[in-house]
């Protein structure tokens, strides 16, 4: 998935898929190769294939979804374009674990939901992190949720511009604090029906959301990685 979408953001044009599929065929074949020879028994192999061949068309379809807009996303745009991508992928990791684990089908189902709410949530830790090196273009949730505060968005962009280092999540409140307000508020509802699978799970997951927000920071590095870009101490 990482591959398909740094590819085609550092195109010229949108690729075609069969373009798409020859740039990420060397990380495919080493993951394809990985399940080949595992231990996995011959139906469970042939299941997660057909699962990789499914994301991969999904992804591209998801991806595609930018060359239709007209401007800046709105946030109902950029959620789309995050669920088909980021979405996708989490049902496919889901659907991935369950044929491997043998997980009982009666499970199945909540278990997507499950970590498909996941992983929208950490998306949003994700384009957070990435609110200065992002631009709306690129389905960034955060850029789009300021695109409905344009004032706060003005205060924000400029601020993020002058400074090198600090804690995000208080700059943000202090120059953005309506759209930080939302932005939480909508986290709040990606979270709140794991309560619905697991109790444990949703206050779990809610616990660490709101640690790497707090411990957000910004970072000047070239080697700014998600990891590297949350301050734990």
């Amino acid at each position: 998935m990482q591959d398909f979408d740094n590819f085609i953001d550092t195109s010229d044009y949108f690729p075609s898929l069969a373009e798409t599929k020859e740039a990420v065929a060397s990380s495919q074949t080493r993951f394809l190769r990985t399940i080949s020879e595992s231990s996995l028994s011959r139906d469970k192999k042939e299941a997660i294939f057909k699962n990789i061949a499914f994301l991969r068309r999904e992804a591209y379809k998801g991806l595609q979804q930018k060359e239709e807009w007209r401007g800046d996303p709105s946030f109902e745009e950029a959620y789309s374009y995050r669920f088909n991508t980021t979405g996708i992928f989490s049902q496919a990791v889901a659907d991935l674990w369950c044929i491997a684990t043998n997980t009982p089908e009666d499970k199945r189902s909540s278990t997507r939901e499950a970590v498909t709410h996941i992983g929208m949530a950490i998306q949003y830790v994700d384009d957070f992190l990435d609110i200065k090196d992002d631009k709306p273009s690129d389905g960034n949730l955060v850029h789009a949720v300021l695109t409905e505060h344009p004032d706060e968005r003005t205060r924000i962009t400029n601020e993020l511009l002058n400074r090198k280092e600090g804690r995000l999540f208080k700059i943000f409140n202090r120059f953005a604090p309506e759209s930080t307000r939302v932005l939480m508020k909508r986290l709040d509802e990606e979270i709140s029906p794991l309560a619905e699978i697991s109790v444990r799970t949703e206050r779990t997951v809610r616990g660490l959301i709101k640690l790497m927000f707090s411990k957000a920071i910004l970072t000047d590095s070239n080697d700014g990685s998600f990891y590297k870009r949350i301050k734990v101490l």
